[in-house]
C-alpha cells in the first residue's frame, strides 16, 4: 500500500473571482488522524467536497488509496465513509429506513448491507425509534 491514504497535489478551487482553496498539498498517512482547522470560509468544506469528488477542483489532483479520485471514483467511493455538515435524514423514518434510502441512492445492491453495517457497529436493525 502507498504511504499516503489521502494525497492532494496543487489542489485549487476558484468560484468566480474568489480563490477558495489555493495550491493545497496534503499528505495523510495510513492509520493516522488528520483534522482540518480554520475559520468560516477557510475552505475546509470545499476541500472535503473535492476529496470526495462532490465538486471538481479548478486545478490539481486528489489521490485516495494511491489512485486518482477523478479516474477511480466508482471503485474508491464504496470504501469511504464521510459526513460533511448536517446530514439530510428523514425524521419521520427509523434509522434503518433512512439507511436503506441512502444505500439505494448510492447504488448499494447487496440485500443485507444495512443490517450488516448496523450489526458491525452494534446497533439494532428493526428498531422502531424514529431518527432524531
Amino acid at each position: 500500500m502507498k504511504d499516503y491514504i489521502i494525497e492532494t497535489k496543487h489542489l485549487t478551487k476558484i468560484y468566480g473571482e474568489q480563490k477558495i482553496v489555493s495550491d493545497l498539498n496534503m499528505h495523510v498517512r495510513y492509520k493516522s488522524i488528520y483534522g482540518l482547522l480554520g475559520r468560516n470560509g477557510a475552505g475546509k468544506t470545499t476541500t472535503m467536497k473535492m476529496l470526495l469528488n462532490l465538486t471538481s477542483p479548478t486545478s490539481g489532483d486528489v489521490y485516495v488509496f494511491g489512485k486518482k479520485m477523478r479516474e477511480e471514483e466508482k471503485s474508491l467511493l464504496p470504501r469511504i465513509g464521510s459526513l460533511i455538515e448536517a446530514p439530510g435524514f428523514y425524521p419521520n423514518l427509523t434509522g434503518s429506513e433512512n439507511l436503506r434510502i441512502f444505500a439505494k441512492l448510492r447504488g448499494v445492491t447487496k440485500y443485507n448491507a444495512v443490517r450488516e453495517a448496523l450489526d458491525l457497529v452494534g446497533l439494532p436493525y428493526n428498531d422502531k425509534k424514529l431518527f432524531s
